[in-house]
């Protein structure tokens, strides 16, 4: 079964999936957050979680391998399926929640890999390091509760 939820205020975009390990994508507010009327593979997060055991994380596309070395793909699925990662198997909803937002902030700055820039939409350009980069910025800039902070 395949299920397509669109709220569009903020626009939030749920693709829900069935089969046997029950995977699904959750509504994290950034998935496509300044893109007009579509979405996005790039910013689509992606599990497997079976009943038993852990969850499978990764983008919905993929690795993208055919664009593999050219600083040319979308690092915010594979950041969004961290989160997912986070709160979903390790039980961590605080730190999935900076990681989203900073996800967030990335895209209320107007930065956009190749997939998301739209001709004309006022956004800079970056690529894949660029990006992974500007959100590991915006995370180490936030706080953590002491008591909630993974401890190393």
């Amino acid at each position: 079964m395949f299920m397509f939820r669109c709220n569009l205020s903020p626009l939030r975009v749920l693709p829900l999936f069935s089969p046997p390990l029950g995977s699904f994508c959750p509504p994290p507010g950034p998935i496509v957050k300044g893109i007009l009327g579509h979405a996005c593979l790039g910013m689509l997060p992606s599990a497997s979680i079976g009943e038993d055991g852990p969850g499978v994380f990764e983008p919905i596309h993929g690795s993208a391998p055919d664009i593999a070395g050219e600083d040319k793909a979308n690092p915010l699925a594979m950041i969004l399926s961290v989160a997912m990662m986070l709160k979903y198997d390790l039980d961590r909803p605080e730190e999935a929640d900076l990681i989203e937002k900073a996800v967030e902030a990335v895209l209320d700055q107007d930065m956009r890999t190749a997939d998301l820039k739209q001709d004309g939409d006022g956004c800079k350009l970056v690529g894949c390091v660029e990006m992974g980069n500007i959100v590991a910025d915006i995370v180490t800039k936030m706080e953590v509760k002491e008591t909630e902070a993974i401890k190393v």
